[in-house]
């Protein structure tokens, strides 16, 4: 699972050009957050979603040439070892 951090101007129809662009590369969306208000006139959005490496940096590059997208990060899937786990 990939992890697509995306911090954008807090306004109406935002969500939806995000959508868009993800869907159209073909990828299903899993899951997605939003967060208004920090810093103010912003919304943080997490979309959580399966895709190529080729696909995902097409993704990030067409959600940064968006005027109302001021940062795009892609988190990739981590494993994390709990205290009972052997590496």
């Amino acid at each position: 699972m990939n992890h697509l951090s995306i911090l954008a101007v807090d306004q109406p129809g935002v969500l939806v050009k995000v959508a868009t662009i993800i869907s159209g590369r073909g990828l299903n969306i899993h899951e997605l957050n939003a967060r208004t208000g920090n810093p103010p006139g912003l919304t943080r959005i997490v979309i959580d979603f399966l895709g190529e490496e080729e696909t995902l940096r097409l993704v990030c590059g067409h959600l940064q040439r968006l005027e109302v997208v001021k940062e795009v990060i892609l988190l990739k899937e981590v494993t994390l070892l709990t205290e009972n786990q052997e590496f």
